[in-house]
């Protein structure tokens, strides 16, 4: 049993068991299943086609993969002005597989065997999920040892003889700062007195010498 499905403005045949390449999604996870709805059924020389779709005809598939496509060079180029620009694009994609074939009266759809056997015949659906794994395990080791460091951080007993010299510090530097605070006012206090006592020997008068008589 076949199915003719539209998804972004394209149409797909597909069956049970095709791994389809759709336009990415980024609302479907990895194992997110999704319907369509059947534009046309058919099964051997049976077909329905729908106006424009089937009634009670659905197809089932389940995202397998997110992929890049081909690579697109896009190249602008200016004659006559040194210009040439070159850059390469790789569209990403969502690769799904039809577990289910619905035609309204019958329905045909993918065992458990038959998905493992695609599964594994389609080895980059496996890779995909193994590195989504891997990724999800680092995770949780990261989580576990910042856990860890912060449990081992808050049972440390606090550095308290630290705050002890902290304090001793700050005390000798008040000191310090009082000393020299008392160093400056004695020097100026000094520099005073000799000044004032340099004043007073300019104002007194000179002593008259005795003239002897002879």
């Amino acid at each position: 049993m076949y199915a003719v499905i539209a998804n972004g403005g394209k149409q797909y045949r597909v069956q049970k068991g095709d791994t389809v390449q759709f336009d990415y999604d980024e609302l479907l996870d990895l194992r997110a299943e999704k319907k369509f709805e059947v534009m046309a059924v058919g099964a051997g020389a049976k077909i329905k086609l729908g106006q424009p779709l089937v009634s009670g005809a659905t197809v089932k598939a389940e995202v397998v993969a997110v992929e890049k496509g081909p690579k697109i060079e896009i190249l602008r180029h200016k004659r006559r002005k040194q210009f040439k620009r070159n850059v390469g694009f790789r569209a990403l994609h969502t690769r799904m597989l039809i577990t289910e074939v619905n035609d309204g009266s019958s329905a045909d759809s993918l065992s458990a065997k038959e998905k493992e056997e695609v599964l594994r015949r389609v080895g980059f659906a496996l890779i995909n999920e193994l590195k989504a794994e891997e990724s999800a395990e680092k995770k949780a080791v990261k989580a576990e040892k910042s856990k860890a460091k912060r449990a081992k951080i808050a049972a440390a007993p606090k550095p308290t003889a630290k705050k002890a010299k902290t304090t001793k510090k700050k005390k000798t530097t008040a000191k310090k700062a009082a000393a020299r605070k008392k160093a400056a006012s004695k020097k100026k206090a000094t520099a005073k007195k000799k000044v004032a006592t340099k004043k007073k020997t300019a104002k007194e008068p000179a002593a008259k010498k005795k003239v002897s008589k002879k």
